[in-house]
């Protein structure tokens, strides 16, 4: 297993649990985020940007080597990264509302193939990009084949009057394409064991 150390601007270093080796991963800009894999082979880097970094551990070397640079045309930042507990499907996300009309999503990539899919999320009424705030966070199977969102919407209104928060969980599950499975239900996170 892996032991995230804190990262420094162009550099970003992990360690086995044992603290045996460290390893360093060159950053190609202002990391925001990581997931690793649940075998600590494989990590995805986040940047808060439209593209994010895939990483893979040499077992021959016990060194980082960037596997792929992903670039998604999408509006959506790799301010949050997810990855399935396999290292097979990552997930991004970010933590705005848009006041423009655009979809508030997240967007996931399948590493072996590169396929890629995004998962719109239109419960919420975005009414002002100033005073809204939408947080998505992913939670994946063992095998990337089921996914939990939990949605947080905070509004501050900007005449002054109380903030309110709403929270809900959704499930999907992928057969083609990422299916909802059901009503969301009231919830702030929700995690699948990777047991």
């Amino acid at each position: 297993h892996m032991v995230v150390v804190t990262p420094t601007q162009t550099e970003f270093f992990t360690t086995d649990d044992y603290f045996d080796h460290m390893q360093t991963v060159p950053l190609s800009g202002n990391m925001v985020s990581a997931a690793p894999s649940y075998n600590g082979t494989r990590l995805v880097l986040g940047y808060n940007s439209s593209y994010f970094d895939i990483y893979d551990l040499s077992a021959n070397t016990n060194t980082w080597a960037l596997t792929i640079t992903v670039t998604q045309t999408s509006t959506i930042k790799s301010r949050e990264v997810f990855i399935s507990p396999d290292g097979t499907v990552c997930a991004i996300s970010d933590e705005y509302a848009y006041s423009d009309g655009t979809p508030n999503a997240i967007f996931l990539y399948t590493i072996s193939d590169g396929t890629s899919s995004t998962i719109v999320i239109d419960d919420y009424t975005i009414d002002n990009f100033y005073t809204q705030q939408l947080t998505k966070y992913v939670s994946l199977n063992a095998d990337g084949t089921k996914l939990a969102l939990s949605i947080g919407l905070h509004t501050y209104p900007i005449d002054g009057t109380a903030a309110s928060h709403e929270h809900k969980i959704k499930l999907y599950e992928y057969s083609n394409g990422w299916t909802d499975s059901g009503s969301p239900f009231d919830g702030t996170s929700a995690v699948f064991s990777y047991d």
